[in-house]
């Protein structure tokens, strides 16, 4: 697992990257433990909203939370919360409340919620919003490595929306719901997206 997590931090961290340490050591690779590189799994990854009734296994939620978790954040504040939803009820629940189908069709729902009381207190202060941003695309990137399909559901910066999250999840006001991640095995096959194009690159040379 913990080689694995080491890999899907390399795949935000670096494009390109030839080399991933972990607690036992390096070694020089840049594939994930699905055998896809670093590189491939930016590239393959694709919004899934739909999915089978196979339930997520433990080890790929921690791994999903992990992966989340080793985000970079400002001066390392972290100023996160995640909230791993499996119980089907409550993802029904969810998904109708803030009219996100593809929540209610998914067997894991990951909720990323910025943390008040690690920011700076300061409501200007939305840095928590790019750490968020941040943990978000890391769990998108470890799902389509470890197999899963998964999509983005924004909530922030709707406060009828985050705020129905929520009411929905019984948080407390100091955590603002930013994301929601439909994640599960996928029942579709899309193809990814190829989204790059030179108008959308200034090159300074």
């Amino acid at each position: 697992m913990n080689k694995f997590l080491s890999l899907a931090t390399c795949a935000l961290l670096a494009l390109g990257v030839s080399s991933c340490c972990n607690k036992n050591g390096c070694e020089n690779t840049n594939q994930t433990a699905s055998g896809a590189s670093c590189l491939e799994v930016i590239k393959n990854r694709t919004s899934i909203r739909q999915y089978t009734d196979q339930p997520v296994e433990k080890e790929k939620i921690d791994n999903l939370l992990r992966a989340g978790l080793a985000a970079p954040s400002a001066m390392n504040k972290q100023p996160w919360k995640l909230v791993a939803l499996t119980n089907k009820a409550k993802i029904k629940e969810l998904g109708d409340s803030t009219s996100k189908p593809p929540i209610t069709k998914s067997t894991l729902t990951i909720i990323v919620c910025g943390d008040m009381t690690k920011t700076s207190g300061n409501a200007d202060d939305l840095w928590w919003t790019e750490d968020c941003g941040a943990v978000t695309e890391n769990i998108l990137l470890a799902a389509t490595a470890q197999g899963l399909g998964a999509v983005w559901c924004g909530t922030w910066p709707d406060p009828n929306r985050f705020n129905k999250v929520r009411e929905v999840l019984g948080l407390p006001g100091n955590l603002v719901p930013y994301s929601m991640i439909a994640i599960g095995y996928p029942a579709e096959n899309p193809a990814p997206k190829d989204k790059y194009t030179e108008d959308n690159i200034i090159r300074i040379e």
